[in-house]
């Protein structure tokens, strides 16, 4: 019957019965994953024992790959490893580490279970609700061996015992130092002494101003209510009050709770100033906007800051020389200072309760190789292994469309970094 390619596999149609067959699972199959943007991916069929992938590449490159059908037998010897999260499926560290690990070793094979397939949800409620499906699923022995993905709030699951601390696992390991990382990233995941997170790259997602204006942006959004009430200049002109306080909150949480209660160190007042200034200079929730704070409404004077994804270094670039202008990272201003975070690309943790802990992470390793660092470079992310980033500004400084002075910003941008997004509900 006709081949059916499906997310999960290869089928073949029985119409006598009008059901599929399968032929095989993509777990069950080493397909090198694309190593830069696609425009398309197609599936070819060779009859039931090969079939083909071909990628064509935004730059209009075709690459054909070939692979035969892999029975479940061959790997059912193998120890299985869970990757769960959701986006597992997509995530493009995620799929490279997988190929790298599964076909260097012939003891381990690492499978995905993708959550959005089971646990899906579409807001905070719904999101509290799946969750607590999500614990019951784990608690009934589905538990990953490795979590993945920002929709997790990591340093409460290593607070419950949920997740490990990985310094141990990678101080055991003689091929690897934490010495690696850029500086900054070594210090924001090393966070009181413990590594209970990983990511391979990231891009910045947070507030901007001009350097001229906040030095260094390390503000309190107290200073910058001040800075707007002395220069008469708002602050931004797109953000709901709610979710101005949200930023001042949500982002910088870690250093208001007190790590060894729990409990919120804001006292009421503190609490009711962050009221005040998110009604004072944001807008009624449902407000319309007229347009989007951006850099060049920064620039020329209109706010104080905008909020913005920035990806990297030469997208900074295309925003500074159009502008002439220098900027800063502010990222999420709030009571004590600012939360400069980083927005994790490939965000994983290990079990706590895996057998399988230096398994996990030789795979993690995979990911902090000098290959996948290489291709997140080529998806516009940030690399975190130091050598892959200074090779990076080095090639950046020979080009002509980057000048030094956007590269000494791009630098104190990556030194800011001190925290990790999380979109935990």
């Amino acid at each position: 019957g006709d081949i059916v390619f499906s997310d999960t596999g290869v089928y073949t149609v029985d119409f006598d019965s009008a059901t599929l067959i399968p032929i095989t699972e993509w777990s069950y199959v080493d397909i090198k994953p694309a190593y830069k943007s696609t425009l398309s991916e197609t599936n070819l069929s060779y009859g039931d024992k090969r079939f083909g992938r071909v990628y064509t590449y935004n730059d209009y490159e075709v690459e054909l790959i070939i692979f035969n059908n892999i029975s479940a037998d061959i790997y059912g010897k193998r120890t299985a490893i869970i990757v769960g999260g959701y986006d597992v499926s997509t995530s493009v560290p995620i799929k490279w580490a997988v190929y790298l690990f599964n076909t260097s070793q012939d003891e381990y094979r690492v499978y995905l279970d993708e959550y959005w397939e089971k646990f899906p949800y579409s807001s905070g409620e719904e999101a509290q609700s799946q969750f607590d499906a999500l614990i019951k699923y784990f608690n009934e022995g589905n538990a990953p061996d490795i979590y993945f993905g920002s929709n997790f709030d990591y340093r409460y699951m290593y607070n419950s015992g949920l997740v490990a601390d990985m310094l141990p696992i990678i101080e055991a390991d003689s091929d690897f130092s934490m010495d690696v990382f850029v500086p900054s990233i070594r210090e924001t995941i090393t966070d009181d002494g413990v590594c209970y997170q990983i990511f391979p790259a990231y891009t910045f997602n947070g507030n901007f101003g001009l350097r001229s204006v906040f030095g260094d942006g390390d503000v309190t959004y107290s200073m910058i209510d001040e800075l707007s009430r002395q220069t008469g200049t708002s602050i931004r002109g797109d953000e709901q009050a709610a979710e101005l306080a949200d930023q001042v909150l949500r982002y910088p949480l870690g250093e208001l709770v007190d790590k060894q209660s729990g409990n919120h160190i804001l006292s009421v007042e503190e609490l009711t100033d962050i009221v005040e200034y998110s009604v004072n200079n944001g807008m009624p929730n449902g407000a319309s906007l007229n347009y989007i704070a951006d850099m060049d409404t920064v620039h020329y004077g209109s706010y104080l800051m905008c909020r913005r994804f920035l990806r990297n270094l030469y997208e900074l670039a295309t925003l500074e020389t159009q502008l002439n202008d220098s900027f800063v990272y502010l990222g999420f201003p709030s009571v004590y200072g600012a939360a400069h975070a980083a927005d994790p690309d490939g965000l994983v943790a290990i079990s706590a309760d895996t057998e399988y802990q230096d398994a996990c992470w030789q795979f993690i390793k995979f990911m902090l190789s000098d290959e996948v660092q290489e291709i997140e470079i080529g998806r516009s992310q940030n690399p975190v292994v130091n050598s892959v980033y200074e090779e990076f500004c080095a090639r950046a400084s020979e080009s002509e469309e980057v000048p030094e002075w956007v590269i000494t910003d791009y630098r104190a941008m990556v030194s800011s970094i001190d925290s990790v997004i999380s979109y935990d509900w």
